[in-house]
């Protein structure tokens, strides 16, 4: 910041005193995260070799497994196949179709079935019968969640008979693992609190497990329009639980860079002795109040805001009167500290 030197005034004795409260830092690991590559991510070219998506999370299990849906022109006119599908059973209902379902006459079968806590209809399979053959679990092939119905009460629509498009259109729900070193306890209550399944997420592919599941990274954008990734965000959580930030840092994957020269390119605090900082693989709350770019931008302690915010406005008051600086150009040595 280049300000006018006859801004320039002696700051008191008492204001000089206090450490400075801004320091340069970078942050790691961005390298899949510049220009060319969050174009590739948000692109919709459908080049094979793709491994970003757009979509938003289902249904989470405790096993670190998301079931998601990836939006497109075809799911939007499968929602709608579905919708006047639903509303033509409601106002005719085929009851010449309902007929006995058992385990053999149901296998590799989708059906139509309603969904008790909304009252709506759903594309679903049978994957699991009880003993007796009366009660079964399906699976909401659009939803990658699962229900127990009684076979012999609840109805299941055969779909091949309702709509041959609907019977043979893929399924929309994907199961994916989320890419974690350690699934907390909590996985599906703070997966769903960083995932809201009416906020639309990005999936990045990192790898495929024996099962051919990939192994996933989840990206969101904050109110300010910048991406985080979900992943590190629950992991960084369930470390501050624990409190064992450093003994994570320690056997972290990702090693960090050493730049040399660095402390070269910090700005001069004076004589000021810099904030105390917290040891490696600690966690520190900070507050931004600059940022050039990822690789340069300062923080300030967030501990001690409101004493640097007093300061300010006492500052301000001392010299809210005064119109000229008593330094001349001459008296102004880079280094010193002035107001």
């Amino acid at each position: 910041m280049a300000i006018p030197k006859n801004n320039i005034y002696q700051l008191k004795r008492e204001f000089a005193l206090s450490q400075a409260q801004a320091f340069v830092c970078r942050l790691v690991g961005l390298e899949e995260l510049n220009d060319p590559v969050v174009d590739h991510r948000v692109s919709f070219t459908g080049d094979k070799e793709r491994n970003h998506y757009r979509g938003v999370r289902l249904n989470v299990e405790d096993n670190g497994d998301v079931y998601v849906q990836l939006r497109s022109h075809g799911f939007v006119s499968l929602q709608n196949m579905l919708f006047n599908l639903e509303s033509q059973i409601l106002a005719n209902p085929p009851v010449n179709l309902v007929s006995t379902v058992t385990k053999s006459s149901s296998e590799n079968k989708i059906y139509f079935s309603k969904y008790k806590v909304d009252g709506h209809w759903y594309r679903v399979t049978i994957i699991d019968w009880s003993p007796k053959e009366d009660l079964a679990q399906i699976y909401f092939v659009d939803y990658g969640n699962t229900d127990v119905i009684n076979v012999n009460e609840d109805v299941l629509y055969p779909l091949d008979k309702l709509s041959e498009v609907l019977s043979q259109y893929p399924y929309q729900a994907i199961k994916v693992r989320m890419l974690l070193d350690n699934i907390p306890s909590d996985f599906v209550t703070v997966a769903n609190k960083a995932m809201p399944c009416d906020q639309p997420v990005l999936l990045k592919i990192m790898d495929y497990d024996s099962e051919k599941v990939p192994w996933v990274e989840f990206f969101k954008r904050n109110a300010d329009g910048g991406l985080f990734c979900i992943n590190k965000s629950i992991t960084m959580e369930a470390e501050m639980k624990k409190g064992d930030g450093t003994n994570s840092a320690k056997s972290s994957k990702r090693k960090l860079a050493h730049i040399d020269g660095a402390a070269n390119n910090v700005p001069s605090g004076g004589t000021l002795q810099r904030p105390p900082l917290p040891d490696k693989g600690d966690y520190f709350k900070v507050h931004i109040p600059f940022a050039v770019n990822p690789y340069n931008f300062f923080v300030q302690p967030l501990a001690s805001r409101p004493q640097l915010n007093k300061m300010m406005e006492q500052l301000q008051h001392q010299y809210k009167n005064v119109l000229y600086s008593p330094l001349s150009v001459e008296q102004i040595v880079p280094g010193n500290i002035y107001a």
